[in-house]
């Protein structure tokens, strides 16, 4: 009996719905972290052929659109980079600039591959927006009130951060603030620097977009929020986000118009010099030898 409530028990905390949005978003960091290496590689492998387009595309996913259609500047035409969703205005730029370009020939081999490359990263980021739909429609069933306040993405990224939509709904709205920024924390808490004033909050745009002298006050109160928002979701079935959203912009309204104008720096505070002192309080200097004393030093 004991062994078969066990299980029941872990089969129940496995089927909550949280522990998917956490192992959802963490893919999503992951595949970020691959996607970034991966168009670093084909980069500058692909500049050896072709720099120029490397200069010009700044946008990564559009970089790999590019050559997964196109095999080689020799090929670059109008219909492939139209093709690849590339504005007008850079499609001409990508044109005039392959008549002064400096990079050297590869073969079709060469080329193939890195077109694969490509092929591969524009299937990374597929799967990203999949994810990123995944979670937007589980967040929505999971946790309605956080998804409403701030994004299923980032109220995904606290639940695991917290480790579950229950850890997170007990943290208090100090520690919600600053979840994300801990190596900042610990290193004031070492050194005596300025605590953080936001961690992974910041990406919410009402935070970010703040004034530098505001945001300290607008992500407190979207912590609070927030914090009333994982309660919610977590121990009840109501709906309040669109309430605490409202909320929320009231009470930066209010901070903008308590705080129209920076704080005036402060001078800093004058260093006092101290006079030099050696190092066991009084100057030394050679001392009389007693009478008692030999020609070498040292006592009778």
């Amino acid at each position: 009996v004991a062994i078969r409530l066990s299980k029941s028990k872990i089969s129940t905390a496995s089927e909550e719905k949280d522990l998917l949005v956490k192992n959802a978003i963490d893919a999503i960091d992951e595949v970020d972290k691959s996607i970034n290496v991966l168009v670093m590689r084909l980069r500058e492998w692909y500049s050896i052929h072709h720099p120029s387009l490397s200069t010009i595309i700044q946008d990564q996913d559009q970089f790999a659109k590019i050559l997964r259609e196109v095999s080689g500047k020799d090929s670059m035409s109008r219909e492939l980079l139209e093709k690849a969703e590339v504005p007008t205005d850079i499609i001409d730029q990508v044109l005039n600039a392959i008549s002064g370009d400096i990079g050297g020939e590869l073969r079709e081999i060469d080329l193939a591959i890195i077109r694969n490359l490509a092929a591969a990263i524009d299937t990374l980021y597929k799967s990203r927006k999949s994810l990123e739909e995944y979670v937007a429609e589980v967040m929505n069933t999971v946790a309605p009130n956080m998804t409403a306040l701030v994004g299923a993405l980032i109220g995904a990224r606290l639940i695991s951060l917290a480790g579950s939509l229950k850890e997170l709904s007990r943290k208090p709205s100090s520690t919600v603030q600053v979840f994300g920024a801990e190596k900042a924390l610990f290193r004031s808490l070492k050194t005596g620097a300025d605590p953080p004033k936001h961690g992974i909050i910041y990406r919410v745009p009402e935070v970010h977009n703040a004034a530098y002298w505001q945001r300290g006050k607008v992500a407190r109160a979207l912590a609070g929020k927030l914090s009333i928002a994982s309660r919610i979701d977590a121990y009840s079935d109501r709906n309040d986000g669109e309430g605490l959203r409202k909320d929320f912009l009231a009470r930066v309204e209010e901070i903008k118009k308590q705080n129209p104008d920076p704080p005036p720096v402060k001078p800093p505070k004058p260093v006092e010099k101290k006079p030099f002192q050696r190092r066991g309080g009084e100057k030394r200097g050679r001392e009389k030898k007693r009478p008692d004393q030999r020609k070498r030093g040292g006592l009778k």
